[in-house]
């Protein structure tokens, strides 16, 4: 941006120091460093430059295992895939808050089973599922990367009313030390109440 426009943009300190903490919490130790040393090189020494590093300097260089299982494992095949075909329309019911209305088409492509959702506020865009698969007791699971860290999956089946039913759980999350004491506590409740969703098959 700074060669297409002939002047020096600068990132703001805490632009990068917000990136370098998600990058700790994805377990991404030398993204981390690497933004935390730009920001000491443009911006000085700070005490939160300190803690941060230090923290990632504590981190296992490997990403989180259960967090690899769900984004390296293949897509479903056709026949897997085939008893959820269709689009299913209902909603997310969120455990101390409001319930979330979801729209989503799964089919194969390719061979291969895919799900595209409505995101459920404007400009209400068509997104292509991360995560799918079929597991071995026959459930869809399928989900995505949070913006912040970890991955947010469902895990639903087909119930005798036909309806797609599940829930919804966060995954390899980890709760900062240096945060406060309330977000603590949220998302620690966020952790241990997963939600629930109820869908309907429309075609």
């Amino acid at each position: 941006m700074s060669e297409a426009l002939g002047y020096e943009y600068e990132i703001p300190s805490a632009v990068l120091l917000a990136s370098a903490n998600r990058k700790i919490m994805d377990i991404r130790k030398d993204d981390a460093l690497a933004l935390l040393s730009f920001a000491e090189d443009r911006y000085g020494s700070s005490e939160r430059i300190t803690v941060l590093r230090n923290r990632a300097s504590g981190l296992n260089a490997k990403p989180d295992p259960i967090v690899d299982f769900y984004l390296t494992h293949a897509k479903p095949t056709a026949k897997e895939i085939k008893p959820y075909l269709g689009r299913w329309v209902g909603e997310l019911i969120v455990t101390r808050g409001q319930p979330i209305p979801i729209d989503m088409e799964i089919k194969v492509e390719n061979g291969k089973g895919t799900i595209v959702s409505v995101l459920p506020w404007p400009p209400h865009d068509k997104v292509e599922t991360e995560i799918v698969f079929v597991n071995d007791k026959g459930e869809l699971v399928y989900g995505r990367k949070n913006r912040g860290a970890g991955l947010i999956i469902s895990t639903g089946h087909i119930a005798n009313d036909g309806n797609l039913k599940g829930k919804e759980s966060l995954v390899g999350f980890t709760i900062p030390d240096d945060v406060p004491d309330e977000v603590k506590e949220m998302m620690k409740f966020t952790m241990e109440n997963s939600n629930t969703f109820n869908l309907k098959r429309v075609k």
